[in-house]
């Protein structure tokens, strides 16, 4: 009487867990990700000595002209 009233819930999927092709993309997607933020900050590093450089030259060339 008391195993009547528990009904079992039956999973819709035929699956079970993640697939190693599933983790394989996971992978990939967080690989290719992690590689543009770091030529991203490749980039911003580039970017910021070459303005610390202008903004150097900027200064001696308007003590140079004084």
């Amino acid at each position: 009487m008391k195993n009547s009233t528990w009904v079992k819930i039956k999973s819709y999927s035929s699956q079970k867990g993640i697939g190693l092709i599933e983790i394989l993309i996971v992978t990939a997607i967080i690989g290719l990700s992690l590689a543009s933020l770091a030529g991203l900050g490749n980039f911003a590093l580039k970017i910021q000595h070459r303005t610390k450089q202008n903004t150097i030259a900027s200064f001696l060339a308007s003590e140079a002209i004084e």
